[in-house]
């Protein structure tokens, strides 16, 4: 029973946005993720340009 609570919450879109509206809201979780957010992307589609393709 347990197991199938923990796996709705997974899939519970509400409950995932409120959790990551809760986590987005102090200020300084905030200005980490706009300050490394833009580098981390830059950084993954870097690393993907560079792989090779089959």
């Amino acid at each position: 029973m347990e197991a199938k609570r923990r796996r709705r919450g997974v899939l519970d879109l509400e409950a995932q946005f409120a959790f990551f509206r809760s986590q987005h809201r102090h200020p300084v979780n905030a200005a980490a993720h706009a300050l490394l957010a833009g580098p981390i992307l830059f950084t993954n589609l870097l690393i993907l340009h560079f792989l090779p393709l089959p």
